[in-house]
């Protein structure tokens, strides 16, 4: 598994809503191995121990894959004049 990072589910969390928080999105993300996955399917095949409910529990403990962070270069004509 990658490296993680450890979240304490709050309450009225759903895996959407944790997803968002840890990456941004719950669309496609790149994974630290190179894989495109749904950002919350990626965090419940991380977390087994954590049933697959609409609503979590308050207090429990996930681990969060860190995923690397990766640098889109931007067109040179949606850049300002000045950094053109």
């Amino acid at each position: 598994m990658a490296n993680t990072t450890e979240y304490i589910t709050r309450p009225g969390d759903r895996w959407d809503l944790v997803a968002y928080r840890a990456y941004g999105t719950v669309n496609m993300i790149l994974t630290a191995e190179g894989e495109e996955v749904n950002a919350m399917s990626y965090l419940i095949r991380n977390n087994p121990g954590i049933s697959t409910v609409d609503i979590l529990d308050a207090g429990l403990l996930m681990q969060i894959p860190i995923i690397p962070a990766t640098d889109v270069p931007l067109p040179a004509d949606s850049l300002p004049p000045w950094k053109q």
